[in-house]
C-alpha cells in the first residue's frame, strides 16, 4: 500500500491561510501534513458528493481504507475551519458538513466491515433464510444533524432478526447473527474511533445503548423492543428523541426500518399527558446543574462554560426537549429536535453564538477541550484563544453570547452584585462585558464565616505545639 504523503504528492498545493484561521495551531498542523493534499476537495463547503470523491481518489492511489477516512476528515476539518473563521460561514454549512462526513465514514466502514466477515462466516440470516440488516442509529448530535468539528459520535447498532450466518463451503464458519455483529461493532470502531498517525475519523460513543456500557456492542430489534418496554428510564426518552438511522446509506429508506421506527416512537411520545413524569424530569435537570457546579467547583474558568454554564447550550436544549417529549405524543408530527438550542432560546442570536463559538475554543487539541469563555482581556495567554474563537471585544458576535450564562430572561442590572461601578462609557453591553470577563469567586464565604474559621484554625495550631513541648 502506498503511504499517504506518495498518494498526496501529485496534487496541487493550497496556500497558508493569513487570516484568523491561522490562530488555530491545530490549523497550522494540517496545513504541515497535509498540505499536499488540500485541492483534492474542491472549493467551497464540502458536501457529501465531494467528499466522495476524494475519498475514491484516495482508494484509487492504493491508500487503505482507514488511512483514507482520516486523511478525508483532514481536509474536511481543514475546510471547514477556514470557512468558519475567515468567511463567517453560515453554522448549518458548518454542521451539515461534519453530519455529512460522519455518515459517510460510518457507511464505508460498516459496508468493509461486513464485506470482510460475509467472507469468513457468510450473511446472516433470518428465520426464514432472509438477510438480516444491520442499523447504525445516530444518537444526540448526529441524530439532529448537528455535529461540529470536536464532536463525538453517539452510536446504537440494532440488527433485524435473530439466528445463524450461511457460513462458507460445506457450511464451515458459521456463527450466530450476535457473534457476527459483535465482530461487525469492533471492525466498524477500529476503521472510525482508532487512533492511528492520522488521528482518528470520530470518537465514538457507546453508552447510550441499551443496558449502558455493561451491555452487548449490538442488539437485536426484539431485545431492543422489549427493553423500552421494560427498563426504558426518562432520560433515554429524551436521548432517542434525536435518533435516526445513519448507515448504511442503502437500508435508510427501505421498509424494514419502519419496524424499528414502530418501536422507537412509542417509547418517546406518550399518547396521553403524563403527569407522573414531571417529577422524573425535575430530577433529571437538578442532575444537570449539579453536574456544571461539580465541574466548575475550584475552577473559576469553568463557570462561563459556553455548553454546561447555567442558561448554556444544554439548558436551552433541555427545555425544548421537555415540551417535545411531554406534548409530542399528542400531535401527529412532533417538531425535529435538531436545531432545538437555537429555536428555542428565548434570544435565538445568543443559542446560535454558543453554538459557533463552542467549537472555535476547542481548536487547539479538538475532542479534548472544554467550552469556557477565555478569560480577562489583559491576560495574553487568553488573547490568542480569543482571537481564534472570534470572542475580542470588538466582534459583534460576543454581545449575543454575554447572555448565555445569565439566568433566562434577565439581564444583569448596572451597580448590581459584582459590579462596583455604575454604567458608563459603552452603556449597559459594557457592564456585561466587564462581568463576563471578571473570574467568578467561587466557593468565597461571608467575612464572619472566614473570621471564625481562621480563629479555630488559630487554636488547633496553638495546641498542638503545647502537645509537641
Amino acid at each position: 500500500m502506498q503511504n499517504i504523503a506518495s498518494a498526496l504528492s501529485p496534487c496541487a498545493t493550497i496556500p497558508p491561510s493569513d487570516g484568523q484561521a491561522e490562530h488555530s495551531r491545530f490549523f497550522q498542523r494540517l496545513h504541515r501534513r497535509y498540505g499536499q493534499g488540500l485541492a483534492l476537495l474542491p472549493p467551497g463547503a464540502p458536501t457529501r458528493a465531494t467528499m466522495e470523491e476524494a475519498m475514491a481518489a484516495l482508494r484509487a492511489r492504493g491508500v487503505d481504507m482507514a488511512s483514507a477516512l482520516r486523511t478525508v476528515r483532514q481536509l474536511v476539518m481543514e475546510r471547514l475551519i477556514r470557512l468558519d473563521c475567515e468567511a463567517r460561514a453560515p453554522l448549518g454549512d458548518i454542521t451539515r458538513a461534519v453530519t455529512e462526513l460522519a455518515e459517510l465514514a460510518l457507511d464505508h466502514a460498516c459496508r468493509h466491515a461486513r464485506e470482510e466477515l460475509d467472507s469468513r462466516h457468510g450473511a446472516p440470516q433470518g428465520p426464514q433464510g432472509q438477510p438480516v440488516q444491520l442499523w447504525i442509529i445516530g444518537m444526540g448530535k448526529l441524530g439532529a444533524r448537528e455535529l461540529n468539528v470536536s464532536s463525538d459520535i453517539d452510536l446504537i447498532y440494532v440488527y433485524e432478526h435473530d439466528g445463524d450466518t450461511a457460513g462458507i463451503e460445506g457450511g464451515r464458519g458459521r456463527i450466530s447473527n450476535h457473534e457476527y455483529f459483535a465482530r461487525a461493532v469492533k471492525a466498524i470502531y477500529s476503521l472510525v474511533g482508532d487512533t492511528t498517525e492520522h488521528g482518528f475519523v470520530f470518537r465514538v460513543d457507546l453508552a447510550l445503548r441499551p443496558n449502558g456500557n455493561s451491555g452487548p456492542a449490538s442488539v437485536s430489534l426484539a431485545a431492543l423492543e422489549e427493553y423500552l418496554q421494560v427498563q426504558g428510564r426518562e432520560w433515554e426518552r429524551f436521548a432517542w428523541l434525536k435518533s435516526r438511522v445513519v448507515a448504511p446509506r442503502d437500508c435508510i429508506g427501505r421498509p424494514e426500518v419502519q419496524a424499528l421506527r414502530g418501536v422507537v416512537l412509542p417509547f418517546v411520545f406518550r399518547r396521553y399527558l403524563d403527569y407522573s413524569v414531571f417529577d422524573a424530569l425535575r430530577s433529571l435537570h437538578s442532575q444537570i446543574r449539579d453536574h456544571a457546579s461539580k465541574r466548575s467547583a475550584g475552577h473559576p474558568e469553568r463557570a462561563n462554560d459556553v455548553k454546561l454554564s447555567r442558561g448554556g447550550i444544554r439548558e436551552i436544549e433541555f427545555t425544548v426537549q421537555l415540551l417535545q417529549v411531554v406534548r409530542g405524543g399528542q400531535f401527529p408530527e412532533p417538531p425535529h429536535a435538531g436545531g432545538a438550542a437555537a429555536r428555542g432560546a428565548r434570544r435565538p442570536d445568543a443559542a446560535r453564538n454558543g453554538r459557533r463559538a463552542g467549537p472555535r475554543l476547542r481548536l487547539p487539541a479538538p475532542g479534548r477541550a472544554p467550552h469556557p469563555v477565555p478569560g480577562r482581556p489583559a491576560d495574553p495567554r487568553a488573547a490568542h484563544a480569543r482571537r481564534r474563537s472570534g470572542l475580542d471585544r470588538q466582534h459583534p458576535g460576543l454581545q449575543g453570547l454575554l447572555r448565555l450564562p445569565a439566568r433566562a430572561g434577565r439581564t444583569p442590572r448596572a451597580g448590581g452584585p459584582g459590579v462596583r461601578h455604575p454604567v458608563g462609557r459603552g452603556g449597559q453591553e459594557a457592564v456585561q462585558r466587564r462581568r463576563l470577563w471578571r473570574p467568578p469567586r467561587c466557593g468565597s464565604s461571608p467575612p464572619r464565616i472566614r473570621h471564625a474559621a481562621g480563629a479555630v484554625a488559630a487554636r488547633i495550631s496553638r495546641a498542638r505545639c503545647r502537645m509537641a513541648q
